[in-house]
């Protein structure tokens, strides 16, 4: 396949800017998502130029490999026997914050133990995998299945 036309090419810019700037979900999920997406463009895509599809749970992968570290207690210096997740948002914990302390508290502090497990490594996939698919929405297209760049598959 050839490299995508001039105006394909600004129509999925005007797609990533519209995600960046309008999208339903934490301002950190927006870089967490579009770091995932250039990283599994790299790790996945060819030079043919045509499209690259990627799996939601591929998405809710990489999350979980950036967020799992914030999920870490931290105990502050005037505090040493209070251990805590930082909050990452005003109001409540970000989602996948919450949903990462806890296989934390179930499997430790490294990731490697909660892959071992492989249910419950499917079930914090499938869970993350949901938030994915909302934060992903955009508004146009809210309830209708698809990212704001292009359908999603799971």
């Amino acid at each position: 396949m050839s490299v995508p036309a001039p105006t394909e090419q600004v129509e999925f810019l005007v797609k990533l800017q519209q995600l960046l700037a309008e999208g339903q979900f934490t301002a950190s999920y927006k870089f967490a998502l579009l770091l995932a997406l250039a990283d599994l463009s790299v790790e996945l895509g060819d030079d043919s130029g045509g499209p690259l599809r990627v799996a939601v749970d591929r998405i809710a992968e990489k999350f979980i490999g950036y967020y799992w570290r914030q999920a870490a207690p931290y105990v502050p210096m005037e505090a040493k026997d209070t251990a805590t997740v930082l909050q990452q948002n005003t109001g409540r914990q970000a989602e996948i914050v919450s949903i990462l302390d806890q296989a934390r508290a179930r499997h430790g502090p490294k990731i490697q133990a909660l892959r071992r497990v492989s249910s419950e490594w499917v079930q914090v996939k499938s869970t993350v995998a949901r938030v994915v698919r909302v934060i992903t929405r955009h508004r146009s297209e809210a309830g209708r299945g698809r990212c704001c760049c292009g359908p999603t598959r799971s």
